[in-house]
């Protein structure tokens, strides 16, 4: 797993956290916050960070075993 795919992975894992927290919860409840863009959104955004980073893992792959390939014959 590169840096990358675990740094998103850890930012997923703690904006989590931070939507779990006793304070956070007490934030929203009170209305004192109400954020155009929410934690949500935010979390929503990493993960598909981290899927669109597995996907570009994934393609280079393919397109480098196939172009080895090609390149062996």
């Amino acid at each position: 797993m590169t840096n990358l795919a675990q740094d998103l992975q850890a930012l997923e894992a703690h904006i989590l956290q931070i939507i779990k927290s006793p304070e956070w919860i007490a934030i929203i409840a009170a209305g004192i916050y109400s954020p155009e863009i929410t934690l949500g959104d935010a979390l929503q955004a990493a993960r598909e960070a981290v899927a669109a980073h597995d996907l570009y893992l994934e393609i280079s792959f393919h397109c480098s075993k196939q172009y080895s390939e090609f390149n062996a014959q």
